[in-house]
């Protein structure tokens, strides 16, 4: 097994997301084997913490207008219960990006309008609908979710990674990808800290990790409203990238925030090696900014102070 972590694919190209995010309709809200692996691929979350969430736990930010999740269970597969975090110190607040934010819309509303379920708080968010309509059932387990996500990944044409060897016993096979934690942890990781731009802070602790440095342990307050908008605007950055690209019919881009006088945009542009572009920033007070430049399959290649 020596040198298999080379062998493991750890995240996905930027044409693998777009088309894993075009495989999973999550427009009419129907779907809650989607809609798992949605909320796993645009937050990093595990499998027995998916399974744990419940609509209650989907809090709104008014001051700025953004919904995020509180993480503070899980299931536990041994007493196939789910429990608190045994430590309040894991507790955690995570954003919820743009699209996922319109998946969960879609299913909450199609739970209220289309099933007719008026008390949907205390529901098990990835639960289908016999299982939302009948609360007896026993809830969806972190395997199942796991096997949905396996689902998704190889429908996107990645295939289980498997080695075959044999001995005096007979022929054995191991498939590596089980040995090195699963891609959507590991692509949300790459994600943040390539693509979104997160310090190291930020991306341990929504990724519920120790952090590494006295800064972020002792000095950063991430379950503050404001820091939370920060890490959504980041995450508003993957989206961007994944976006198609926009027809602007003028040359004028405005910033519209719901916190006064604090203005946020994104711009993505495609051109082609060896061209320019040129922007210019109209702002009647402070400005900071930068340019994160990215390569074909959306690797990074820095970024660049404005």
């Amino acid at each position: 097994m020596l040198g298999s972590a080379k062998l493991i694919k750890r995240s996905f190209r930027t044409d693998e997301e777009s088309q894993l995010l075009k495989l999973l309709h999550l427009d009419t809200g129907d779907n809650t084997e989607h809609l798992a692996v949605v909320i796993r691929f645009f937050t990093g979350i595990e499998a027995n913490i998916v399974s744990a969430l419940t609509w209650r736990d989907i809090h709104h930010i008014p001051i700025v207008g953004i919904d995020q999740f509180r993480i503070y269970r899980q299931f536990d597969n041994i007493t196939a219960k789910i429990h608190p975090f045994d430590s309040p110190s894991s507790y955690r607040r995570i954003p919820i990006a743009p699209t996922l934010k319109a998946a969960l819309d879609a299913r909450r509303n199609y739970l209220i309008k289309t099933l007719h379920i008026e008390k949907v708080y205390d529901l098990q968010i990835v639960a289908p609908d016999p299982y939302a309509i009948d609360v007896t059932k026993p809830q969806i387990v972190p395997r199942t979710i796991n096997k949905w996500s396996q689902k998704a990944v190889q429908r996107i044409g990645i295939e289980d990674n498997c080695i075959t060897t044999s001995d005096e016993k007979g022929v054995i096979e191991t498939n590596l990808s089980d040995y090195h934690g699963d891609i959507f942890r590991s692509n949300f990781k790459y994600r943040a800290n390539y693509t979104c731009g997160f310090t190291e802070a930020e991306a341990c602790y929504v990724l519920g990790l120790r952090q590494s440095s006295p800064f972020g342990k002792n000095y950063c307050d991430f379950t503050n409203d404001l820091a939370q908008f920060v890490i959504y605007q980041k995450l508003c950055r993957w989206e961007a990238m994944l976006a198609e690209t926009p027809t602007i019919p003028s040359k004028h881009i405005r910033s519209i925030s719901s916190i006064a006088d604090i203005g946020g945009a994104e711009l993505r542009v495609e051109m082609e090696t060896g061209k320019s572009v040129e922007l210019t920033v109209s702002c009647p007070s402070a400005f900071s900014g930068e340019v994160l430049l990215f390569g074909e399959e959306g690797r990074s290649y820095g970024k660049q102070e404005l």
